[in-house]
C-alpha cells in the first residue's frame, strides 16, 4: 500500500476540523478559561446545595422525634411546639410535612376541633402514604362529629368507606357513620347501616349485631317513656 502524501493529509477533511478546532482553541482560550470556571462553578454550587439540603432534612428529622417523644410522653406542650416549628418554617422538608399530621392529632386531643380540622385538611397534602391520607380523611370527619355536625359527619364517614377497598377501614368507616347518624336522630338510617355492616363485613358483624340491638333498646324505651 503507498504511503500517504502530506498534501494527502493536509486534504483530509478531519484533519483540517481537528487544525480548526485547534486554531479556534489557541484563539479563545480565555473564553474557554471563563467557561470551564462557570461549570466548576456549578458542580460546586450543587454539591453545596445538596450538602444544605440533606442538613435541613436531618434537622428537621431530629426535631420531628423530638416532637413525636414528647407527645409519646405527654409532654403535649413540647410536642406542639416541635410540631408547629416544623409546619411553619421547616414545611418542605419530609418531617415538616409528616408534622402537619401529628400536629392534628395533638390540636384533636386537646379539644381544638376547628384548628385540627384545618391541620387535617392541610396533611392532605403533604401525606407521602395512603395510610396517613387516610387517617387525615378521618381525622376530618371525627372533628365534624366532634362539633355535633352529625350528618356531615356521617356522610363523610360512608364516603371514606366507599373509597377505599381496605375491609377494616370500610367497616371501621361504617360504623362510625352509623354512631353519627345514631346521635343526629336517624335511628332507622342508624338501624339499617348496621344491618349491612352484619351482612357485608364479618370483622365487624358483632359490632353492628350488638349496636343494632340497642337501638331497639333505646326504641323501646323511648316507647314506653312517651
Amino acid at each position: 500500500m503507498a504511503t500517504r502524501k502530506h498534501s494527502d493529509l493536509t486534504e483530509d477533511p478531519i484533519h483540517e476540523q481537528l487544525e480548526y478546532a485547534l486554531a479556534w482553541a489557541m484563539k479563545n482560550r480565555t473564553l474557554i478559561l471563563v467557561i470551564a470556571a462557570v461549570l466548576v462553578a456549578v458542580v460546586a454550587g450543587a454539591g453545596l446545595y445538596t450538602q444544605w439540603h440533606q442538613a435541613r432534612e436531618d434537622a428537621a428529622t431530629t426535631l420531628f422525634m423530638q416532637g413525636l417523644d414528647a407527645y409519646r410522653n405527654g409532654d403535649l406542650d413540647q410536642a406542639r411546639a416541635a410540631f408547629t416549628e416544623l409546619t411553619e418554617e421547616r414545611g418542605g422538608t419530609a418531617a415538616g410535612g409528616d408534622a402537619e399530621f401529628y400536629l392534628a392529632n395533638l390540636l384533636y386531643d386537646q379539644g381544638e376541633f376547628a384548628a385540627a380540622r384545618a391541620a387535617y385538611e392541610k396533611s392532605l397534602k403533604t401525606a407521602r402514604t395512603t395510610l396517613l391520607h387516610l387517617a387525615a380523611r378521618e381525622g376530618i370527619a371525627a372533628c365534624m362529629e366532634e362539633d355535633g355536625q352529625w350528618s356531615e359527619a356521617a356522610a363523610a364517614y360512608r364516603k371514606i368507606a366507599a373509597e377505599y377497598s381496605d375491609e377494616s377501614a370500610a367497616a371501621r368507616n361504617l360504623l362510625s357513620a352509623a354512631r353519627c347518624l345514631t346521635a343526629s336522630g336517624d335511628i332507622e338510617g342508624a338501624r339499617q347501616l348496621y344491618q349491612e355492616i352484619e351482612e357485608n363485613y364479618p370483622s365487624a358483624a358483632i359490632d353492628a349485631r350488638v349496636a343494632r340491638a340497642l337501638l331497639g333498646a333505646e326504641s323501646a324505651g323511648a316507647a314506653e317513656n312517651g
